[in-house]
């Protein structure tokens, strides 16, 4: 059962009711006794904050768990954790770490955004405790968070959401009626703050407060930076680069060695060249016809040959979506590392083909070229694109495969199942 307890915060009691959004779930996907065994419900706790939360939420609560849901900042969070088995959250937040630890509560944080915790580090560290589970989907941040003294640090990719797993039959050619098709953020301006910076710091120097050439030498670094990552999609270079350009430069931007203002600052950079990625490769495969779905900023970037095809918001319109295409991209932010994105089990998992940038992850979990088939640079996901259009056979049988893989090992329930096996 999965309840709200944030509807009637204002009134200052609890309004407790049943949340009627489980019917998506098959049985093939529950945690059943093929995951993990159940023996007594848990009381969860889950935070209502991030994507995902509430697929998680409703995923235990339809095992059978008694499953509350709390708003961030909620004075009924914190009374709450006195009766509850376990707190859940998506990414980590170390105040309810803290109050997680003081009550000796058990706390599962699944870290599912890039570089979301690098500013924050000083203030993770006095959050350790023993009470405190940590799930990364990067598995660099392992090492990280084990360095900052957390004591159960695990690697747990993330995993098909349920609205993606329901058994309807593939849509066919005929039903696939875009020929490549991407679903995401453009990063042009709505979640990337690198023009706004680069505004900023032209104004000041147009004003004539830049005697001594400091900002305009931060200009030559940050253009140089983005401009090299936006040639490199493989592998992230910027922070490198950064001090490299700094030192060759002999200046210090914002403050010597890595502060939060500073990661902050190079994920604007880091996200201006995503923006590059993302929509470079769709102009490049345009030719071929190209429907992009999500922010309206699109609209700004588009090229001869793309189609805005509208919000498709998640999971339903997203959904929707991959499976009216062919050919289903997927472009992993450069920032992120080497991750497996949310994208890449839910294409799969409706049964979409997906033509996806590579990642060493991948290889971990599937066959490349039986199960999905990656590019490593725009004029390879050309050829590959003009290769599989013309091939829906192989299209097909390739899609039908990496629907299999996922559905059988990669499931949300999947990763619950391993989030509760190391609570338990």
């Amino acid at each position: 059962m999965t309840y709200s307890l944030k509807s009637m915060r204002s009134k200052g009691w609890f309004a407790l009711f049943r949340v009627a959004s489980t019917s998506v779930l098959t049985a093939p996907l529950l945690l059943t006794t093929s995951h993990y065994p159940l023996t007594t419900p848990l009381r969860v706790l889950v935070l209502d904050q991030g994507l995902l939360a509430q697929e998680c939420a409703d995923l235990l609560g339809f095992e059978g768990h008694d499953v509350f849901i709390a708003e961030p900042g909620s004075s009924l969070l914190a009374s709450e954790l006195d009766r509850t088995d376990l707190l859940f959250s998506i990414n980590f937040h170390a105040v309810l770490a803290q109050a997680a630890a003081k009550r000796r509560v058990p706390y599962a944080a699944w870290i599912v955004d890039p570089l979301v915790n690098r500013a924050k580090l000083e203030e993770e560290r006095e959050a350790a405790s023993p009470f405190c589970r940590i799930f990364s989907y990067d598995r660099e941040q392992v090492a990280l968070y084990q360095s900052l003294g957390f004591s159960h640090v695990e690697h747990l990719p993330t995993g098909a959401a349920p609205a993606f797993c329901q058994d309807d039959a593939p849509p066919g050619e005929e039903g696939q009626d875009v020929p490549i098709g991407f679903v995401g953020a453009p990063l042009v301006e709505k979640t990337n703050e690198f023009a706004a910076y680069r505004k900023q710091i032209e104004g000041m120097i147009a004003a004539g407060k830049d005697k001594k050439g400091y900002f305009q030498k931060f200009l030559e670094i940050a253009d140089a930076c983005v401009a090299e990552q936006a040639r490199e999609i493989s592998r992230f270079l910027i922070p490198e680069r950064f001090s490299a350009l700094e030192r060759e430069k002999r200046i210090q931007v914002i403050s010597q060695g890595w502060s939060p203002e500073k990661w902050q600052l190079v994920l604007s950079m880091s996200k201006e060249a995503a923006h590059s990625h993302r929509v470079g490769l769709a102009r490049v495969l345009s030719p071929l016809g190209v429907t992009v779905w999500g922010p309206g900023e699109w609209t700004k970037v588009l090229a001869p040959g793309m189609t805005y095809g509208g919000p498709a918001d998640y999971p339903e319109g997203a959904r929707a979506a991959y499976r009216r295409c062919r050919i289903n991209l997927n472009v992993t932010r450069i920032y992120a590392g080497d991750v497996v994105a949310n994208r890449v089990w839910d294409i799969l998992a409706c049964g979409g083909f997906l033509l996806t940038d590579h990642r060493a992850q991948l290889e971990r979990h599937f066959v490349i070229g039986e199960e999905i088939v990656c590019y490593k640079s725009p004029e390879e996901a050309l050829v590959l694109a003009e290769h599989y259009l013309a091939r829906p056979d192989e299209r097909a049988r390739i899609a039908s495969q990496g629907q299999k893989t996922v559905r059988e090992r990669h499931t949300l329930a999947h990763r619950l199942a391993t989030i509760l096996s190391a609570i338990m």
